[in-house]
Protein backbone atom coordinates (compact mmCIF):
# COMPACT_ATOMS: atom_id res chain seq x y z
CA UNK A 1 0.00 0.00 0.00
CA UNK A 2 1.28 3.23 -0.77
CA UNK A 3 0.91 6.01 1.90
CA UNK A 4 0.74 9.49 0.87
CA UNK A 5 0.97 12.50 3.36
CA UNK A 6 -3.23 12.14 4.13
CA UNK A 7 -2.04 8.87 5.81
CA UNK A 8 1.49 9.45 7.25
CA UNK A 9 -0.52 12.71 9.66
CA UNK A 10 -3.67 10.85 10.47
CA UNK A 11 -0.62 7.82 11.66
CA UNK A 12 1.30 10.70 13.37
CA UNK A 13 -1.99 11.76 15.02
CA UNK A 14 -3.48 8.46 16.07
CA UNK A 15 -0.20 7.53 17.45
CA UNK A 16 -0.04 10.42 19.59
CA UNK A 17 -3.52 9.97 20.99
CA UNK A 18 -5.68 7.03 19.83
CA UNK A 19 -8.87 8.72 21.11
CA UNK A 20 -8.54 11.29 18.64
CA UNK A 21 -12.08 11.49 17.31
CA UNK A 22 -12.55 12.18 13.38
CA UNK A 23 -13.82 15.26 13.64
CA UNK A 24 -10.45 16.51 15.52
CA UNK A 25 -8.80 14.68 12.27
CA UNK A 26 -10.47 16.67 10.08
CA UNK A 27 -9.71 20.24 11.50
CA UNK A 28 -6.17 19.07 12.13
CA UNK A 29 -5.89 17.73 8.40
CA UNK A 30 -8.76 20.12 6.92
CA UNK A 31 -10.62 17.05 4.96
CA UNK A 32 -14.04 16.12 5.17
CA UNK A 33 -14.90 13.18 7.92
CA UNK A 34 -15.28 10.53 4.62
CA UNK A 35 -11.83 11.10 3.57
CA UNK A 36 -10.91 10.10 7.29
CA UNK A 37 -12.83 7.92 8.02
CA UNK A 38 -12.64 5.86 4.42
CA UNK A 39 -8.26 6.68 4.89
CA UNK A 40 -8.43 5.43 8.89
CA UNK A 41 -10.45 1.69 7.80
CA UNK A 42 -7.95 1.97 4.64
CA UNK A 43 -5.10 2.09 7.34
CA UNK A 44 -7.10 -0.80 9.18
CA UNK A 45 -7.59 -3.09 6.79
CA UNK A 46 -3.92 -3.12 5.13
CA UNK A 47 -2.56 -3.89 9.01
CA UNK A 48 -0.98 -1.03 8.89
CA UNK A 49 -3.15 0.23 11.88
CA UNK A 50 -2.62 -3.32 14.19
CA UNK A 51 -4.90 -2.51 17.02
CA UNK A 52 -6.11 0.70 19.07
CA UNK A 53 -4.36 0.01 22.12
CA UNK A 54 -3.36 2.24 25.87
CA UNK A 55 0.22 2.48 27.23
CA UNK A 56 0.27 1.83 30.85
CA UNK A 57 2.91 2.89 33.49
CA UNK A 58 4.23 -0.68 34.38
CA UNK A 59 6.21 0.30 37.45
CA UNK A 60 2.65 2.19 38.56
CA UNK A 61 0.99 -1.77 38.35
CA UNK A 62 3.78 -3.27 40.31
CA UNK A 63 5.92 -4.48 37.20
CA UNK A 64 9.45 -2.30 38.60
CA UNK A 65 11.75 -4.84 36.52
CA UNK A 66 12.59 -4.51 32.88
CA UNK A 67 14.99 -6.72 31.89
CA UNK A 68 16.68 -7.60 28.34
CA UNK A 69 17.21 -11.42 27.97
CA UNK A 70 19.85 -12.45 25.17
CA UNK A 71 19.01 -15.85 24.07
CA UNK A 72 21.33 -18.03 21.92
CA UNK A 73 19.95 -20.72 20.20
CA UNK A 74 20.41 -23.96 17.89
CA UNK A 75 19.50 -22.06 14.68
CA UNK A 76 17.22 -25.26 12.81
CA UNK A 77 14.89 -24.58 15.96
CA UNK A 78 14.53 -20.70 15.27
CA UNK A 79 10.74 -21.27 14.63
CA UNK A 80 10.04 -23.38 17.00
CA UNK A 81 11.98 -21.75 19.65
CA UNK A 82 9.69 -18.47 18.52
CA UNK A 83 6.65 -19.61 18.84
CA UNK A 84 7.58 -20.87 22.61
CA UNK A 85 8.46 -17.29 23.36
CA UNK A 86 5.72 -15.67 22.38
CA UNK A 87 3.65 -17.68 24.77
CA UNK A 88 5.36 -16.13 27.62
CA UNK A 89 3.53 -13.48 28.47
CA UNK A 90 6.06 -11.37 30.65
CA UNK A 91 7.89 -11.13 27.31
CA UNK A 92 6.62 -7.84 26.00
CA UNK A 93 8.91 -8.13 22.75
CA UNK A 94 10.44 -10.50 20.95
CA UNK A 95 13.35 -9.74 18.75
CA UNK A 96 15.42 -12.28 15.73
CA UNK A 97 18.80 -10.62 15.98
CA UNK A 98 22.06 -11.10 14.29
CA UNK A 99 25.36 -11.21 16.47
CA UNK A 100 26.65 -13.40 19.27
CA UNK A 101 22.76 -14.30 20.02
CA UNK A 102 20.13 -15.22 18.14
CA UNK A 103 17.10 -13.38 19.70
CA UNK A 104 16.76 -10.57 22.08
CA UNK A 105 13.36 -10.58 24.51
CA UNK A 106 12.32 -7.80 26.96
CA UNK A 107 10.48 -8.75 29.80
CA UNK A 108 8.41 -6.60 32.81
CA UNK A 109 8.79 -8.44 35.99
CA UNK A 110 7.66 -7.95 39.47
CA UNK A 111 10.53 -9.19 41.17
CA UNK A 112 13.62 -11.64 41.22
CA UNK A 113 11.70 -14.56 41.66
CA UNK A 114 9.39 -13.50 39.12
CA UNK A 115 12.22 -12.84 36.91
CA UNK A 116 13.25 -16.40 37.88
CA UNK A 117 10.37 -17.90 36.63
CA UNK A 118 9.76 -16.00 33.64
CA UNK A 119 13.87 -17.48 32.67
CA UNK A 120 12.63 -20.91 33.39
CA UNK A 121 9.86 -20.58 31.03
CA UNK A 122 12.31 -19.32 28.88
CA UNK A 123 14.70 -22.52 29.33
CA UNK A 124 11.48 -25.22 28.97
CA UNK A 125 12.68 -26.25 25.44
CA UNK A 126 15.70 -28.08 24.64
CA UNK A 127 16.59 -25.73 21.80
CA UNK A 128 18.21 -22.70 23.75
CA UNK A 129 22.23 -23.13 24.68
CA UNK A 130 22.38 -20.15 26.93
CA UNK A 131 21.16 -16.84 28.52
CA UNK A 132 22.67 -13.30 29.04
CA UNK A 133 20.49 -10.79 30.83
CA UNK A 134 20.37 -7.74 31.73
CA UNK A 135 18.42 -5.32 34.13
CA UNK A 136 17.39 -1.70 32.94
CA UNK A 137 18.63 0.13 35.54
CA UNK A 138 16.85 3.52 34.27
CA UNK A 139 14.56 4.25 31.32
CA UNK A 140 15.61 7.34 29.60
CA UNK A 141 13.49 6.56 26.66
CA UNK A 142 10.70 4.55 26.20
CA UNK A 143 8.50 5.39 22.59
CA UNK A 144 7.62 2.30 20.08
CA UNK A 145 5.81 4.97 18.18
CA UNK A 146 6.83 4.72 14.57
CA UNK A 147 8.61 8.08 13.45
CA UNK A 148 7.44 9.41 10.49
CA UNK A 149 9.51 11.78 8.38
CA UNK A 150 7.25 13.13 6.33
CA UNK A 151 3.89 13.90 8.67
CA UNK A 152 3.80 17.10 10.96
Amino acid sequence: MNLDKIDLELISYLQKDARTQYRKLVELTGKSLGTISNRIQRLVDNGIIKEWTIQVDAEKLGYDLTIIINIQIDVKYLDEVNLHLKKIPELIAIYNVTGEFDITAIARVRTRSHLDAVIHKILDTDHIRRTSSNMVLRTLKEDFRVFLEDSS
